[in-house]
């Protein structure tokens, strides 16, 4: 959850334009007490539902889909990731397959090249990211973390020994 899930949430607050409403979140641990999978499912006040899996447990393709009512967008592989992508009509057979060549192991090309130009034009934040939609990010994970009674060692009370 708190590694690849951070990828999840940022999504879904990213496309259901800001935190959802709802949060329901359940999990279950792997050996050592970290977080071994998470299921999570938000509700937007647009209507959205977002639906998020993540897990240590088995090996997952890491494709995300946004479903509408009128196209499907499916970006496959690790979503997180520049890649490939189809977006295809839900009435006819409208179909738009985008294939990356040669970026799929320069993971954080597009936000390298985004951080240099946001400081040669003088920018401290980024219009595409900005600073208000990270904390928003940071606050659901909070959520999450608190339903799956995750505690960093930070937060805990200290002991006296």
């Amino acid at each position: 959850m708190l590694d690849l899930g951070s990828y999840l949430v940022g999504f879904s607050v990213k496309v259901g334009n800001g935190a959802p409403d709802t949060i329901y979140a359940r999990g279950q641990a792997a050996p050592g007490g970290v977080n071994g999978q998470a299921s999570m499912l938000f509700t937007h006040a647009n209507g959205l539902h977002s639906v998020l899996n993540t897990s240590l447990f088995s090996s997952t393709p890491g494709t995300a889909v946004i479903a509408g009512r009128r196209a499907r967008l499916v970006l496959e592989g690790h979503f997180y990731a520049p890649g490939n992508f189809t977006l295809t009509a839900n009435q006819g057979n409208s179909t738009l397959h985008w294939q990356d060549e040669g970026h799929h192991y320069a993971q954080l090309r597009h936000e390298a090249e985004h951080v240099a130009w946001c400081v040669g034009q003088g920018l401290t934040e980024s219009p595409i990211r900005p600073l208000a939609t990270s904390l928003t990010t940071l606050e659901v994970m909070d959520e999450v973390r608190r339903q799956l009674s995750i505690v960093f060692n930070e937060e805990r009370e200290p002991r006296i020994v």
